[in-house]
This record gives C-alpha cells, sequence and structure tokens, in this order.
C-alpha cells in the first residue's frame, strides 16, 4: 500500500493549499474593506405619527467619472458603514431619465439609484417627506481593476397608513 500512502500526501497537500488559499482571500476581503455590512433590520427613523417604508438599493454607476473629473472608485472608500448619503434628484434631459444622485456631504456624486427605486425616493422628495440614506454595505467585484460597489438602505416617509398605502394598496389598520 505505498501508493496510497502517497495519494493521501498529495490529497492533504491540497486541502491545505486551498485552506490558505481561502485564509487568504478573507484576509484580502476585510483588510480591503470589502467585508462590511450594517444592520438591515431597523428603520432609520420610526416614530409612530411617522410611518416608514425601508428598502435597499444598489448604487449604479460608481464605475463612472464625475462632472468635475474625480473617480468615484476613488471615493467609496472614503466611505463607512451607517454614513448618511445625500440623496440629490437631476432633471431629465429629453434622451435620459431623472436620476436620483447619492453623494458624500461635501457633494461628490457615487452614483445615481436604479430607476425603481429613483422614483419612489424623487416622488418622495417633491411631496416633502422624508427620505433619508446610509452606507449599508461595501462590497466588490473581484478581478482587474477590483470594482467597488455599494448599497444604502433607504427609509423613505409613507404619506398615510404605512407602506402598502404609498403603493396605491388600502392601509389596514
Amino acid at each position: 500500500m505505498p501508493g496510497s500512502a502517497g495519494a493521501l500526501t498529495v490529497l492533504l497537500w491540497c486541502v491545505l493549499i486551498a485552506l490558505g488559499i481561502y485564509a487568504f482571500w478573507r484576509a484580502a476581503r476585510v483588510a480591503g474593506g470589502l467585508d462590511r455590512t450594517a444592520d438591515p433590520g431597523v428603520p432609520l427613523f420610526d416614530a409612530p405619527g411617522r410611518p416608514s417604508e425601508t428598502f435597499f438599493a444598489r448604487l449604479e454607476g460608481a464605475q463612472e467619472r464625475n462632472e468635475d473629473g474625480s473617480e468615484r472608485q476613488a471615493l467609496i472608500p472614503r466611505c463607512s458603514l451607517g454614513q448618511p448619503l445625500l440623496l440629490r434628484p437631476t432633471a431629465a434631459r429629453w434622451n435620459a431619465p431623472a436620476r436620483v444622485l447619492a453623494c458624500l456631504e461635501d457633494g461628490p456624486a457615487l452614483g445615481w439609484l436604479p430607476e425603481a427605486a429613483g422614483e419612489a425616493v424623487a416622488g418622495s422628495l417633491q411631496r416633502g417627506l422624508r427620505v433619508e440614506a446610509v452606507v449599508a454595505d461595501l462590497s466588490g467585484r473581484m478581478g482587474l481593476p477590483l470594482v467597488r460597489e455599494l448599497t444604502l438602505k433607504i427609509t423613505l416617509e409613507t404619506p398615510t397608513g404605512g407602506a402598502g398605502a404609498r403603493r396605491g394598496q388600502p392601509a389596514v389598520g
């Protein structure tokens, strides 16, 4: 059975190498800030007289440059979990829909909300309802180059009767 001992040794080395690669990958994600997630359970504001709806949206356009030339990929590492962001609606152009930009408090944009989330936020802002957004997840797609992504936790004040009423469903008490 000398052949089986050699096969067992090779198998053991393969397992050890795989564990080493996994440990290195996890350490690189943690050190690079790519493995952080916020608590998704609690709305940002929750008062009895102010019903709210909370949802998550991954930012789009995080690989583009801002009008001032700053790279959004260079701005994302400045973000931390739970950091509040400003949501600014932009005017629709004839060839593009209106967008809602997510910006740092000092001004530069990090990306925009997907279309459905942008419509909900823009509608709430137009009606003067409270809208808050915080960084809920910092992640990245491995590869060359590394692409950093942000997911926002957005809480909208609903006009009356809770989250279903905003979608045209009757409020059930």
